[in-house]
């Protein structure tokens, strides 16, 4: 919720609805609900001569009936949400608007002509102030617990999240499909580029970076990722579409009992290299 700063003891003559307008020197093209912010400007300087006159005063101390010697704090408290309202209009001042003002509307506003008049409505005062840090301008204030519900009306729900076991991998490695990841220091190999019947929606909208091109097998059409000729380039592998790569048995083999290779570290990677060259 939006919320407006405004020193003692004018936002208490809002937030009792007393006073239909706040002034500024500046508009708004905000319309909505906001809360009224009472200053943490002392009640005892801004009662004063120096900020208020006799009139203004004598407005306050009629309408709220206050007594001739008040509290201030306690009769206008500082540094508080006091009331929310609707900020239903932005109005210019003009010397034809100010023949349209109560005299008690004049006492409590500065209608200098060219500044702006914040019509408030449905102004509702809060029962007990709620204290908040203003600031300057509109602000945004959040009411404490607005997204809170009393324990009663809390229902709770017993979730229960049940593991589906994913057993693909398995199923292809019974068919002889092994799809272990690929190392960097593999060589050799098949790189299987997507089909175009087989993606849905706008390819080039989805990867801009993807390059449209015929299988050299099928002829059908493919899309080639930037990462395909790096691949093709440092590990010598062949670009087939996934379909052709799949009917030819270019997927290696899956071995069920892959002999666990003897040796140190060391030795099973000078293995390794051995093999491949």
């Amino acid at each position: 919720m939006k919320a407006i700063t405004v020193w003692q003891p004018w936002a208490g003559a809002l937030a009792a609805g007393i006073k239909g307008n706040e002034t500024r020197s500046w508009a708004t093209k905000y319309r909505g609900p906001i809360a009224i912010h009472s200053a943490m400007k002392a009640i005892q300087h801004t009662w004063s001569n120096l900020y208020m006159d006799d009139e203004a005063r004598e407005v306050i101390c009629r309408r709220l009936e206050l007594p001739e010697i008040i509290d201030g704090p306690a009769t206008f408290p500082m540094g508080c949400i006091l009331a929310t309202a609707e900020l239903v209009d932005c109005i210019r001042i003009t010397p034809e608007y100010i023949t349209t003002l109560t005299p008690d509307e004049l006492a409590l506003g500065d209608y200098t002509p060219g500044r702006y008049a914040w019509k408030l409505a449905n102004v509702k005062k809060l029962p007990e102030p709620i204290p908040a840090k203003g600031r300057q301008g509109l602000w945004n204030w959040e009411p404490p617990g607005a997204f809170c519900l009393e324990l009663a009306q809390v229902e709770v729900l017993e979730v229960v999240q049940q593991e589906v076991k994913n057993d693909t991998r398995d199923q292809l490695r019974a068919k002889g499909f092994d799809l272990t990841p690929r190392k960097y220091s593999d060589k050799g190999g098949i790189l299987c580029l997507p089909l175009d019947k087989n993606i849905n929606g706008d390819v080039q909208a989805k990867h801009p970076d993807w390059v449209p091109v015929s299988c050299p097998n099928c002829g059908r059409k493919c899309w080639k990722m930037p990462e395909a000729d790096k691949l093709k380039e440092a590990q010598g592998v062949e670009l087939l579409c996934t379909e052709c790569a799949v009917k030819a048995g270019f997927l290696s083999p899956y071995q069920k009992n892959k002999p666990n290779p003897a040796g140190n570290r060391a030795q099973r990677r000078r293995a390794n290299r051995e093999r491949k060259k």
